[in-house]
């Protein structure tokens, strides 16, 4: 649960990183965010106001567009970009516990 709770703790820059590597759509990405949040597909019904069938559908099609075939496979293929981003761009200077994430640290690039 560790990555699930890590993944869902990532900044609105590695979030929008996320977006525009894999091409995701503003729902997508959302959705994406759920899951890392370790929502079942219900309650992000739910959360967004839409059935559980549009859910699906969007599931669906996002793991079709990543390639992948269930949330695991969705979740490491976001992990799995996000390290080859961090690894392209060395971080200079660690920034942790701000009010808004008093838990989370994000790099500060030069």
């Amino acid at each position: 649960m560790a990555r699930v709770e890590y993944m869902a703790a990532l900044s609105v820059q590695e979030w929008a990183f996320i977006e525009q590597d894999l091409g995701l759509s503003p729902r997508q990405a959302e959705i994406v965010r759920l899951i890392a949040q370790g929502m079942p597909d219900k309650q992000i019904g739910w959360q967004l106001g839409i059935s559980f069938g549009t859910v699906r559908t969007h599931m669906s099609r996002l793991f079709q567009k990543c390639g992948v075939n269930d949330r695991l496979e969705l979740l490491a293929r976001v992990y799995m970009r996000l390290h080859r981003h961090w690894q392209s761009h060395e971080p200079v200077l660690a920034r942790c516990g701000d009010d808004t994430e008093p838990n989370r640290c994000s790099w500060i690039q030069p």
